[in-house]
């Protein structure tokens, strides 16, 4: 095993199967020899995506391998509160910084198009979301977000102002929420991971 990990933090019904997921694995697999890669099916709740991703970090911290996220949409935030839990770098693709008020606008019946589970959006999902965000100061100093403007699902400018002040911030005109030519951020991507 190597001595670092990149995990991959998915998004709001995605799957650790994702385009910018697997762009990453081949990218660490084919040019980073000295890193490994991982990334996990999470739970449809934030609640349970957390505690999903705490228990995969703490499985590599226990072996004294040393972790870093990049981590897309929702699991931006997810990895935002994972690298302030456990000091972290993470790297953060046109993430959710405000999940509660996206939840609230997809209260419902939800499909996970990869895995086909089925679950809803409920107001408790929205409160875990919160006292996540609530439980852990974030260190924007582990921080490189990499925005957007043309992102449909989230507004740019919400990551900007949260992290602009101290965090590394990338942002591109255009664009969409998947992020465009991901896979040409990758090499720059992994130096801040390496940093």
């Amino acid at each position: 095993m190597n001595d670092t990990v990149v995990l991959y933090v998915h998004g709001f019904k995605s799957s650790a199967r994702a385009a910018k997921a697997t762009m990453t694995r081949d990218y660490i697999r084919d040019y980073e020899v000295d890193l490994s890669f991982d990334a996990m099916d999470l739970a449809n709740t934030p609640a349970e995506a957390f505690s999903d991703m705490c228990g995969l970090v703490e499985k590599y911290l226990n072996k004294g391998v040393r972790v870093c996220l990049i981590g897309s949409s929702m699991g931006g935030f997810l990895s935002m509160y994972l690298s302030a839990k456990y000091n972290l770098k993470a790297v953060l693709i046109n993430p959710c910084v405000y999940p509660w008020n996206y939840l609230e606008t997809v209260k419902g019946r939800q499909i996970n198009v990869y895995t086909g589970d089925e679950f809803e959006v409920n107001d408790q999902h929205v409160a875990d979301a919160r006292k996540i965000a609530e439980s852990y100061e974030i260190n924007p100093q582990n921080l490189a977000v990499y925005l957007q403007r043309g992102d449909e699902v989230l507004d740019y400018v919400d990551a900007s102002v949260l992290l602009g002040r101290s965090a590394l911030v990338h942002i591109e005109d255009g664009g969409c929420h998947q992020f465009d030519h991901y896979e040409f951020c990758l090499p720059e991507i992994i130096r801040f991971l390496r940093s």
